[in-house]
């Protein structure tokens, strides 16, 4: 099976404490309402005003508001979490069925298939990155696993082509053979 990574990146909260503009704002405004409510009135009526009416045209962008930014929150958190689907009857395919995944976690592997499809055919020619790689530094990063996995891979297919052979050779013999295979990788 393949690991799965582990993720730090949470998802903002729904609701945060307002910083201090905000709170600013929120203070003028309430105190604008309060005022237009009380205070003001009698000026307000002889402009044919009532508070009603300024009630209904003031609660319009503030139930907007509230309605917008929840609803946006919601589509942003359902792009991108769940991670995998939660849920059963899953439509093979999708991300749908009697639950949900993110729709870019559920794309994710076709995403990345297109975008190295489109860099190698179009942006970035392999024969071109392969020739910009230093084949020394390269041996001289990979040289210490490589020892271990080299003899390993010796060990292997020497045991399954010629199982006699291998357990009658002597361990100095296996280790010279180890060490002149590294030495010509």
């Amino acid at each position: 099976g393949q690991a799965t990574p582990e993720y730090d990146t949470k998802f903002p909260p729904l609701l945060e404490a307002p910083g201090p503009r905000l709170l600013t704002v929120l203070f003028t405004l309430a105190l604008g309402l309060t005022l237009s409510m009380t205070t003001l009135q009698p000026w307000l009526a002889r402009h044919g005003l009532s508070s009603d009416l300024i009630l209904a045209y003031v609660s319009i962008p503030i139930v907007s508001t509230i309605f917008t930014y929840f609803h946006i929150w919601v589509a942003l958190y359902m792009t991108f979490y769940p991670l995998h689907y939660v849920g059963c009857l899953q439509i093979p395919e999708t991300n749908t069925g009697c639950g949900w995944q993110g729709i870019i976690p559920n794309k994710a592997g076709k995403m990345a298939r297109t975008s190295v499809e489109l860099m190698t055919a179009k942006v970035i020619k392999v024969a071109d990155i392969v020739a910009r790689v230093d084949a020394e530094v390269v041996a001289k990063e990979l040289e210490p696993y490589l020892g271990d996995t080299v003899f390993e891979v010796i060990q292997e297919v020497a045991q399954q082509e010629e199982p006699e052979l291998w357990s009658k050779l002597p361990d100095r013999v296996k280790k010279e053979l180890s060490k002149r295979a590294s030495k010509d990788t």
